[in-house]
């Protein structure tokens, strides 16, 4: 693994979110998430998310980035510097995933009632996640 991508179905498209240059992440690391953009109440809009992906133009790109923020919320991590670590235990992959934390990644981390989670995500606006 050479260099940093952002991979969806459809292949990379790191060049439409420049603020995921601004993460850090060892080499030979892959982490499964999704990409968010929030605006400056940090309400998600995940319409964005999709516009900016069919955005091709790096003047638009440049404006929406001015109105929207980007961050990458990371559910897990399944290689570590080239190594594959699905076989670990999850709370030994989320003490890896801190070698990773900037302003960009966000991680979610959540020990007890799944009921809460799904309440509170819900209230929130974050369903989808």
């Amino acid at each position: 693994m050479e260099g940093m991508k952002a991979c969806i179905r459809h292949g990379n498209v790191f060049d439409r979110f420049p603020e995921l240059k601004e993460c850090f992440i060892p080499n030979g690391t892959v982490l499964d998430g999704k990409l968010i953009m929030t605006d400056g109440e940090c309400i998600p809009h995940f319409e964005q998310v999709m516009k900016q992906l069919q955005t091709r133009s790096l003047l638009k790109i440049e404006q929406l980035a001015r109105v929207f923020s980007v961050q990458y919320v990371v559910f897990d991590i399944l290689y570590h510097r080239g190594k594959a670590v699905l076989g670990r235990p999850l709370m030994e992959r989320k003490t890896l995933l801190d070698e990773c934390k900037n302003d960009v990644l966000a991680q979610i981390r959540f020990e007890g009632n799944e009921t809460g989670l799904f309440e509170a995500t819900g209230y929130a606006g974050l369903g989808n996640l």
